[in-house]
C-alpha cells in the first residue's frame, strides 16, 4: 500500500497530506512486521522475507526523488537498506540450500550472472567518480565505515 500511495503522490505531482500519512503509516506498519520476520527468519517465511526486502529497498530507492541535492549528502539510508539486502538473501540461501523450488532462488541465480564483483569492481567503471569514493570530516562513524570506502576503492579488476 505505501508504494501505491507514493505513485500516487508521485503521479498527482501534488501533495496530498492526506495519501502522505497514509503512505507513512503503511511503511511503518510494514518496516514493523518485516523486522519481527526478520529476526526469526525460517525455511517458510525466507521467500516472503526476501521479496518484501525488494520491495522495501525499491520503494527507498524511489523516495530519493524527494531529497534535497544542496548540500549533498549521499544516500545512506537507500544504500543501507540495499546492503540490509544482501544480508536477508545470505541468510535465505542458506536456509533454502535444499530447497530447490524457493522463489527468491530466480532472484538470487539471475543477479549472479552481472553483479559478479570483477564487472561491478572494475577499474574502468571508477573513472571520473573517483571524488566520490572520498570522505568528508563527520561521514565516517567508524571502522566500518572506513572498511567500506577501501574496499570499494581497492578492489582491482580480475
Amino acid at each position: 500500500m505505501s508504494i501505491s500511495c507514493l505513485y500516487l503522490l508521485i503521479e498527482g505531482r501534488d501533495t496530498d497530506p492526506e495519501l502522505e500519512l497514509h503512505r507513512a503509516n503503511y511503511l511503518e506498519a510494514t518496516v514493523q512486521q518485516h523486522r519481527e520476520t526478520l529476526a526469526n527468519m525460517t525455511k517458510k517465511n525466507s521467500d516472503p522475507a526476501c521479496f518484501v526486502s525488494v520491495l522495501l529497498t525499491m520503494d527507498a530507492f524511489a523516495n530519493l526523488r524527494f531529497r534535497q541535492l544542496e548540500p549533498y549528502e549521499p544516500p545512506l539510508h537507500w544504500l543501507q537498506m540495499s546492503r540490509g539486502l544482501g544480508g536477508v538473501f545470505q541468510q535465505a540461501i542458506e536456509l533454502l540450500k535444499d530447497e530447490p523450488g524457493a522463489k527468491m532462488r530466480s532472484l538470487v541465480d539471475t543477479a549472479r550472472s552481472y553483479v559478479g564483483s570483477n564487472v561491478v569492481f572494475c577499474e574502468s567503471n571508477r573513472e571520473g567518480l573517483e571524488h566520490l569514493l572520498e570522505f568528508r570530516e563527520g561521514e565516517i562513524h567508524d571502522e566500518s565505515d572506513v572498511s567500506a570506502y577501501e574496499s570499494v576503492w581497492f578492489l582491482p579488476d580480475t
